[in-house]
């Protein structure tokens, strides 16, 4: 993941590492980042409600992502 296909002259096609594009790159980095952040968060909610741990997940519901979604015997 995060490799950019490169194809050479004799077509052979390579998957080149970080550094080749910065921005990608920083876009890359930023993405995996937040996705960090929502994970701890979720990880803190499971912890504060009465409810198994995987039953408290994230949702999308239309065009709205990372809602969390409780069991309904939390109250």
């Amino acid at each position: 993941p995060g490799g950019r296909l490169i194809a050479s002259a004799d077509r052979d096609v390579q998957v080149a590492g970080g550094g080749v594009d910065a921005a990608y790159d920083q876009a890359l980095a930023a993405i995996a980042g937040v996705e960090g952040r929502l994970a701890e968060y979720l990880q803190s909610v499971r912890g504060r409600v009465s409810a198994p741990p995987r039953s408290v997940v994230y949702i999308s519901m239309n065009k709205d992502s990372h809602i969390i979604e409780l069991p309904e015997s939390v109250k």
